[in-house]
């Protein structure tokens, strides 16, 4: 594995309280620019009450989050001499595993919506269905689903699985 390119091997991963201390810290520093950007975006609708499951606000929110959140955790792992992508495991799968995954994926869905209907649950929740809603009558739906579907879980898996996973394994 090539950690570096710089002259300097990279230094030990960053311990537990590190690491926990830099994802508190990039989690608030990405709901302050999330923030900063509804707002500023809100603008003169600042009077407006959205509803507590806006799929505009939520894409805006991860839109804006998520970004900031990643830059944070590259610059952590830079600042140990680690190129962001060994530091936080990024590696594209190999074709065999995303078709195994996306075959899972597909089984677990049918088993758990079955499960579902079956229990007389609705298989779709009303704060999705307000989520999506008023997204499309905002005309932001490809945002949304953007924000939903690739940049929120591509966010959950460089912080959680990449950067805070690193930190935890002690080398053994």
């Amino acid at each position: 594995m090539s950690f570096t390119t710089d002259r300097n091997p990279p230094a030990q991963p960053w311990g537990i309280p590190a690491t926990i201390a830099w994802l508190l810290f990039a989690f608030l520093a990405s709901v302050v620019v999330a923030t900063a950007v509804f707002a500023a975006w809100q603008g003169d609708r600042a009077n407006m009450r959205p509803s507590t499951y806006d799929g505009v606000m939520i894409t805006i929110g991860a839109l804006a989050s998520v970004p900031v959140q990643i830059a944070v955790l590259a610059f952590a792992a830079r600042l140990r001499r680690w190129t962001p992508a060994d530091y936080l495991a990024l590696n594209m799968p190999r074709r065999s595993e995303t078709v195994f995954a996306v075959l899972c994926t597909i089984a677990l869905m049918i088993v758990f919506d079955a499960l579902m209907v079956v229990s007389g649950r609705d298989l779709v929740p009303p704060f999705q269905v307000e989520a999506y809603q008023s997204a499309k009558d905002a005309g932001w739906m490809l945002g949304l689903m953007l924000a939903i579907i690739v940049v929120a879980p591509v966010g959950e898996e460089v912080a959680f699985r990449g950067f805070l996973y690193r930190g935890l394994v002690r080398p053994g």
